[in-house]
């Protein structure tokens, strides 16, 4: 199975909803824009949220489908939608780079993740839960691996990122910057 789960199309997307840059071209003068500044914001906002929107459709249907058959009617302690795998997806991006990891030493790195067991010992048996799979390669993150499990009570929240040699390499070069 290879499902693509997050690409530089929807990052870029969703950084325009998030940071709604003004389209100041659009105003003839200051003031025509100090007057239309408001709806010019709210039309770039829609604007941006239908073009995510659009992106997303295409990556979340496949996802959402092998999640479903693989959780069943399962909805506590489980991955149940495209949203989970991009947030997972955006967080790995985003503490790698923190790492210092180039984005050519992104491709290669892989993260097994299941959710937390139930906190509770009055589980007499294990619940279910997802344990999925995301591979970082130079298009993108792609959701390679989706498996239902068992999770015993109190078991903790697993999320292991495995990384290539050279991203390895990228990230001793950035903790040991500045050291003689």
């Amino acid at each position: 199975m290879k499902i693509k789960v997050a690409d530089t199309a929807v990052f870029d997307a969703r950084y325009a909803v998030d940071q709604l840059p003004m389209a100041k071209t659009l105003a003839d003068t200051a003031d025509a824009w100090e007057k239309n500044r408001h709806k010019l914001r709210a039309e770039h906002r829609e604007r941006a949220i239908a073009d995510w929107a659009a992106i997303s459709d295409a990556l979340n249907s496949p996802a959402n489908e092998a999640l479903r058959k693989v959780n069943g009617t399962a909805t506590a302690h489980t991955i149940t939608s495209w949203m989970d795998l991009f947030t997972l997806a955006r967080d790995a991006e985003n503490d790698l780079r923190a790492r210092g990891v180039t984005k050519k030493g992104m491709a290669g790195v892989t993260l097994d993740y299941h959710p937390a067991g139930p906190t509770a010992n009055a589980y007499k048996y294990e619940a279910i839960s997802t344990m999925i799979t995301l591979k970082r390669t130079g298009g993108g993150w792609w959701l390679t691996s989706v498996v239902r499990v068992g999770l015993p009570p109190k078991r903790a929240e697993l999320r292991r990122m495995t990384v290539s040699d050279m991203a390895r390499e990228d990230i001793t070069r950035h903790a040991l910057a500045g050291i003689a």
